[in-house]
Parts: C-alpha cells; structure tokens; sequence
C-alpha cells in the first residue's frame, strides 16, 4: 500500500487523500481487503514523512540566470564579507498581519485589510560596521531620484563608518545599474559589487527587513505617520550582532547555491 501511493502522489502531488483512497480501492492488490478510508492514507503519509503543504514562492530563474549565479559564487567563495556593505528596498504595508498571535482555541483573531493596502517603501544599507539610515522613498525610483538617495542618505553614512576598501553591493534594478548612476558612484569613489541576476537570498539584508517588519507589525502602526516612525525607531533598535550574523552566513550562502547548481538557498 505504500509502495502505491508513494507512485500516485509522485505522478499527482496535488491529489487529495480521498482521490489517493479510491485509487487503493480500485487496486486489484487492494479490492479484496477491507476498504482503505482517507483517514488511514492521511495517517500512512504522515508515517512516511509526507507533509501536505502551500509552495514556497521562490523567484522564478532560467538556466542562464543560475548559471550567472554559479559564475558569481565561484567567484566570490573567498570575499572579505566584512568589507560589503549590502542595500536594498523593501515595501512595509500599513495592515500587514504575519505574524502569529495567541488567542482562545475557536477565536481566530482577525485583522481588517484594505484591498490596496498602504504601504511605504524603504531603503537602507548594512555592513560589519553599522547600517545606514532607514529612508522613506515616494513614488517611483529613477536614476536621478535614486542618485539624490546616496547622496544625502549613503555618502555622509559611508564616509563615517566604512573606508576606502569597502565595497556597494546593490541589485540589478534599472536605476541601480543606469549609466548615470554607476558614473555618480565612481565619481563618488565607491567601488561596486558585480551582482548576480534574482538573488535575493544571497543578500543578508533581507534577513533583516523581515526582523524590522515583525517589529513594526507588534506595536501596530495606525497610520501612515505612524508606520513611518514606528519602522525608523524599530530599525535603529535592531541589534548589531543581528547583522553581523546575517552577513557572516554569506559563506554557506554561497556554498548551497553550488550545491544547488544555481538554484535558491535556504536563507
């Protein structure tokens, strides 16, 4: 029996146990015993280490892409982790509701959601050292905008915590990689880091916009005004030593997605 429906939720991994029992019951193995009930197959699965779940949503990359990232963590496998300072932006929504909640057994709480929630989308920098200013964008980020943001956010940041031997590590976005702004950083001095295409989990500040986001969801922001205070005092209060262990795991990163041959890493 096992061996069955190991076969049938292989070619079907969308079955559900009812689909998976009448499939037995048809079985010429299995017709003359008494009838297998979806309980049972649930609790065969169970013992077989089978678990019933949602996907993970994972960025979608082609062969040319995880070959790129290969390319790069060969490349990489002996960087001084310590000398990157690694940005991004995330987008924090006003009624974000992640996080898990006690409540008594029956009463699931529930929480209000707009169809268009607000939102407002941050950006910010960290390294070894310390981590930038946490800076509110509006509207869409083009290259002059985007170059009006390291000048006032990253440059006064950059010159007081980091040397000359540091190097910027941003994504592939248009207005990160635009002429204009890669001449703004050279003219700036700042060295930047050659960066893989759809590799969010190889950069550690993502682990940390989510301890930022799980933070500003707790004291439950009212308002826009709110979000955004609530989110610039949440941020200065991360730890250091958060960050510090988010970017020393850049070696086993690097290590699973060779491991993986390009594929995404469990971070």
């Amino acid at each position: 029996m096992k061996r069955q429906i190991r076969s049938i939720v292989s070619k079907n991994p969308h079955i559900a146990s009812k689909g998976i029992a009448a499939k037995l019951n048809q079985s010429p193995t299995i017709a003359e015993q008494e009838l297998i009930s979806d309980r049972t197959v649930r609790r065969t699965l169970k013992e077989m280490s089978y678990n019933n779940s949602i996907p993970l949503i994972v960025p979608f990359m082609t062969d040319v892409q995880k070959n790129k990232r290969v390319d790069w963590c060969r490349k990489n496998m002996r960087t001084n982790w310590n000398r990157v300072v690694f940005s991004d932006e995330t987008s924090v929504e006003l009624d974000r509701c992640k996080i898990r909640r006690w409540h008594p057994s029956g009463k699931r709480p529930t929480v209000g959601k707009t169809k268009h929630s607000r939102k407002i989308m941050f950006w910010s920098a960290i390294s070894t050292n310390g981590k930038a200013p946490l800076h509110a964008i509006s509207g869409t980020v083009n290259s002059d905008k985007y170059i009006e943001l390291l000048e006032t956010t990253l440059l006064p940041w950059f010159s007081e915590k980091c040397s000359a031997t540091h190097i910027f590590q941003q994504d592939n976005a248009p207005a990160h990689v635009s002429k204009k702004t890669l001449n703004f950083l050279h003219s700036s001095d700042i060295q930047v880091l050659d960066w893989p295409p759809n590799s969010p989990d190889l950069n550690p500040i993502e682990n940390v916009w989510a301890v930022l986001k799980e933070a500003i969801e707790k004291r439950c922001p009212r308002n826009m005004q709110d979000l955004d205070r609530i989110a610039k005092e949440e941020w200065a209060k991360i730890p250091q030593q958060k960050i510090r262990d988010a970017i020393r795991s850049m070696p086993r990163r690097i290590e699973q997605v060779l491991e993986k041959e390009g594929a995404k890493c469990d971070y």
